[in-house]
């Protein structure tokens, strides 16, 4: 699972193995271990509601999709979700882009077997 932040926007990236993880268990999700003992986990998880969910609590970035787009995600073409989200007590919103794993076009020599070429290859 490949995370990427900027100014108000997460995007999350699932690779093949990660998407049939989440589809089994509801949850995906990553650390990063920092110098000092500090850990970043982000998690992609499936939530019965029906409005999308994110929250950073405790060094972990929580993001729920819904049930239904889950079940909508699972579907072969479909790539991904964008949403905003608001941002409490500002007029800001937090962009979100969940989306599986396509193979780097730069990086020539990255494994791309868990990625999902065969959707790269139709667009």
């Amino acid at each position: 699972m490949k995370l990427r932040c900027t100014t108000s926007s997460v995007r999350i990236r699932i690779r093949r193995s990660e998407l049939e993880l989440f589809d089994r268990e509801g949850r995906v999700a990553e650390q990063v271990h920092f110098p000092g003992g500090s850990i970043l986990t982000f998690a992609l998880e499936r939530i019965s509601g029906l409005a999308w969910e994110a929250a950073l609590t405790d060094g972990t970035l929580r993001i729920g999709m819904p049930e239904a787009q889950a079940e909508l995600w699972m579907h072969p073409d479909r790539v991904g979700f964008e949403e905003q989200l608001p941002v409490a007590g500002k007029s800001a919103t937090l962009h979100l882009l969940i989306e599986k794993d396509f193979p780097c076009l730069h990086r020539t020599n990255e494994d791309k077997t868990d990625t999902f070429q065969d959707l790269a290859d139709r667009s």
